[in-house]
């Protein structure tokens, strides 16, 4: 997978393009991250739809390091919450607040299809 690739996932997450970036993903990709751990394509699928049916979540690389085996991502994160979410996994989410966090995410990848994803919040920037 090269950079170019993951550029283009992120174009498809951040449209909500799930086909175009659920190619992307193994059939048995794990996740693992503050959302929850989540096991196949059509588990992490389901996960981001729910997710933002309730809010806009868009992804902004500050820097990559791409190797064969996987992939380090620096991520700035903006979240806007459509409606209040008291019980959202990481903090309560009022509608029309904007939170952005920093986080890094390792992707495993085989045969240029990401094989784990690893989500860790690094800090709170709003």
């Amino acid at each position: 997978m090269t950079e170019s690739d993951y550029r283009e996932y992120l174009a498809a997450f951040n449209r909500q393009d799930f086909e175009g970036c659920g190619r992307f993903y193994a059939r048995d990709v794990i996740f693992e991250g503050r959302g929850g751990n989540f096991r196949g394509r059509d588990q992490v699928l389901k996960f981001y739809r729910g997710l933002q049916s309730r809010l806009s979540e868009t992804l902004v690389t500050l820097d990559l390091i791409v190797a064969p085996e996987g992939i380090v991502a620096d991520l700035l994160t903006r979240l806007q919450p459509l409606e209040d979410w008291p019980d959202f996994a990481t903090r309560p989410l009022r509608k029309g607040e904007t939170v952005l966090s920093q986080n890094f995410v390792w992707y495993e990848i085989e045969d240029d299809r990401f094989t784990r994803i690893r989500s860790a919040h690094y800090r709170y920037l709003s």
